[in-house]
């Protein structure tokens, strides 16, 4: 995901799960979750 790759050093990138999420067209495109389990290290309120 391009916003977890803007910030070297956050632990976003790791946090996340991404998901294929299908297209009103028929094509997919990727969706992303930040893991609960990993939530608070990942943002500012761990």
């Amino acid at each position: 995901m391009q916003l977890a790759d803007m910030f070297p050093g956050s632990r976003l990138k790791d946090a996340l799960v991404t998901r294929p999420v299908p297209l009103p067209d028929g094509t997919t495109d990727t969706d992303g979750y930040i893991d609960q389990a990993k939530f608070h290290e990942a943002t500012a309120s761990g």
